[in-house]
């Protein structure tokens, strides 16, 4: 079975920027609409039954240099440990080997926050990827330059 690709996008606040994400962006990959980490979390792992694998995560939803929205949950560096439980979820999902899976938080400026972006490549053990500018869903590409957190070893998966 082939690797996913997929699209989170923010349901949780419906907006021009959120359809454009939704409509244009990602061309082959899965898209899914997502209300909170647990909704997130949980359509994920229904997207992996049968040993299917996420290859590359896109989060898209309103963000700023504290932390990137997923759905209406703030995720931040002050609330990472609260959602812990549900991320950590993720981690087996992600598949094994080269090149190392990768998350890309897409919402604007969340890629001054290299903590944040810590935080979350040690909790999934893959690369963490965020840009420091605004981002636009209908220009082509990301804005500003990427900040990525990639993991030092990874580890054989079960």
């Amino acid at each position: 079975m082939p690797d996913l690709s997929i699209l989170c996008v923010n349901a949780h606040e419906p907006n021009f920027v959120m359809w454009t994400w939704r409509t244009f962006a990602a061309a082959g990959f899965l898209k899914i609409d997502i209300i909170s980490v647990k909704d997130m979390v949980n359509k994920l792992t229904v997207c992996c039954i049968g040993g299917t694998r996420i290859r590359e995560l896109w989060i898209a939803g309103h963000a700023g240099s504290r932390g990137q929205y997923i759905g209406a949950d703030a995720l931040t560096l002050e609330t990472v440990e609260n959602f812990r439980p549900d991320l950590a979820r993720l981690a087996p999902l992600f598949s094994s080997g080269l090149p190392c899976p990768m998350v890309t938080l897409c919402g604007c400026n969340v890629g001054n926050n290299v903590q944040l972006e810590l935080a979350l490549q040690g909790i999934w053990q893959v690369s963490v990827r965020a840009y420091t500018e605004m981002q636009y869903a209908v220009l082509p590409g990301f804005q500003g330059r990427a900040s990525v957190a990639e993991p030092l070893r990874r580890g054989p998966r079960s």
